[in-house]
């Protein structure tokens, strides 16, 4: 995953699409994207550490980062502003409390058959 300076977060390579779920690696990290109704869950596991990020257009969600090394796990809230699945793209738009910072997430993907 590549992040510019504007926050946008983008992926090149290679992920299985199961209906409703991508998951792709992005070097030792692996990233799960599941789709139900009107809600996009993301979880980016990793050995030392685990993210779980839930967006839901408009709403203010909860995002979980669990550190496995410190056994430690911090809670955060995350502002949907922008929640778009399409044929063949992904694209969450959102802040993150409490530093309200834009961040854009986004993937075009290809189905082979």
């Amino acid at each position: 995953m590549n992040q510019s300076e504007n926050n946008t977060f983008s992926y090149q390579g290679d992920g299985l699409l199961l209906k409703n779920k991508i998951v792709y690696y992005e070097h030792d990290i692996c990233v799960t994207l599941m789709k139900q109704e009107n809600i996009v869950k993301l979880i980016r596991k990793h050995k030392e550490y685990q993210l779980e990020m839930t967006f839901q257009k408009g709403y203010k969600t909860e995002v979980i980062y669990n550190s496995f090394k410190e056994c430690l796990k911090t809670y955060l809230q995350v502002e949907t502003n922008v929640l778009e699945w399409e044929n063949d793209r992904v694209r969450i738009d959102y802040s993150l409390d409490p530093s309200n910072e834009l961040y854009s997430y986004q993937m075009k993907f290809e189905v082979i058959e």
